[in-house]
């Protein structure tokens, strides 16, 4: 599933606070691969990613299964999750996620304890899980617990080039935990 503004910024998805916006899943029959260019995600409300959530099958799965999210120039704001990932939850075996000039701000987690990834929670099963991001800013994100702006868990990656992260809070790892 591709979708694409015909202007930066004109194709904005508010989900009025009452759900979050894609699903991206692997190891079920719906959305597996999702393309995002120049939105506008807002308002989303989610159990492990406010605004998006990419999962993947944890080994041994078979067939083995992918998720995958490319998001480019895209604002994510305003999300929160009641577990992990304020605005987006990469979680699994087998997903990528690719993120270039994006702009991840105001979102949060309110778990307790548990509430980790503010801005970003990245996470494995036992295999590879890859964030890439470029060029990208995560900003006034807040966990109440690791990670205000991101944390990457259990075996999850993340490469990070020319990226900003500020404004953040945590109780730990304020920028990246």
């Amino acid at each position: 599933v591709t979708i694409a503004a015909l202007e930066t910024g004109t194709a904005i998805l508010d989900a009025g606070g009452t759900n979050r916006h894609f699903r991206v899943n692997g190891a079920e029959t719906g959305v597996r691969s999702l393309r995002l260019n120049g939105t506008r995600l807002h308002n989303g409300v989610g159990a492990g990613g406010g605004a998006v959530s990419v999962e993947a099958a944890p080994p041994p799965s078979s067939p083995p299964y992918f998720a995958e999210l490319y998001m480019t120039d895209v604002t994510v704001a305003d999300c929160s999750s009641s577990s992990v990932g304020g605005a987006l939850r990469v979680h699994g075996t087998g997903c990528m996620v690719r993120l270039v000039d994006c702009t991840i701000s105001n979102s949060f987690t309110v778990s307790g304890s548990k509430g980790n990834g503010g801005g970003v929670s990245v996470s494995s099963s036992g295999g590879q899980t890859t964030l890439f991001m470029v060029r990208c800013t995560v900003l006034d994100c807040t966990s109440d617990n690791r990670g205000g702006g991101l944390i990457i868990q259990s075996e999850g990656e993340a490469d990070l080039e020319d990226c900003v992260l500020t404004g953040n809070f945590a109780k730990s790892g304020a920028g990246v935990a």
